[in-house]
């Protein structure tokens, strides 16, 4: 049977039990159990301890808004936000332009930006497959799958007991986030 054939048939059984909670939770356990793959349950990268305050400095900065320009010779890094950034473009006047000259005098330059809208959603949908209460689990899909879910999951996420989970989860995908970036760069050497 075909891929095409074989979802076919599984969404007409999905249909015919829709209206069944205990049919739909079973099969929702068993994909859980059995099928599903979460990417969550890889290893987490081990990030060097000599390089992780450099990191956690920077994936703070991105999480602010920031460009982060790293020579990778001698690890000094620049952060200017991106607003300041975009809005100056080369001019003479932009506050930051010292700074962006001295990169100009740089070997190498690695730039980490803030992540795209998409890749902090998959952020948080990662995060609420981890949420242990499902009362808030199943609110925080609710306004991930509504008008904006941005604004309505940190509204949700602060007035709950798993805001500083949250924050944890976040640092700790923003710092693997710039790890594989400055790894693949060749920054890090054993």
């Amino acid at each position: 049977m075909n891929k095409e054939k074989l979802l076919q048939n599984i969404l007409g059984v999905l249909s015919q039990v829709r209206d069944n909670k205990e049919k739909l939770q079973l099969i929702y356990d068993f994909f859980f159990e059995e099928i599903y793959e979460d990417e969550e349950d890889e290893e987490p990268i081990e990030i060097p301890k000599k390089y992780k305050s450099f990191i956690k400095d920077i994936a703070q900065s991105i999480d602010c808004g920031h460009i982060c320009y790293i020579n990778p010779r001698t690890m000094e890094c620049i952060d200017i936000p991106i607003d300041v950034e975009n809005a100056f473009m080369g001019d003479e006047e932009n506050p930051f332009q010292n700074e962006l000259d001295k990169t100009d005098t740089w070997e190498k330059v690695i730039t980490i930006e803030p992540l795209e809208s998409h890749e902090s959603f998959e952020i948080m949908k990662r995060f609420v497959n981890k949420v242990p209460n499902e009362k808030l689990q199943n609110k925080l899909w609710n306004v991930l799958e509504h008008r904006k879910p941005f604004a309505n999951f940190k509204n949700l996420i602060d007035n709950s007991d798993y805001r500083q989970d949250w924050f944890d989860f976040k640092q700790s995908c923003l710092e693997e986030h710039v790890f594989e970036i400055l790894q693949i760069d060749g920054i890090f050497k054993n």
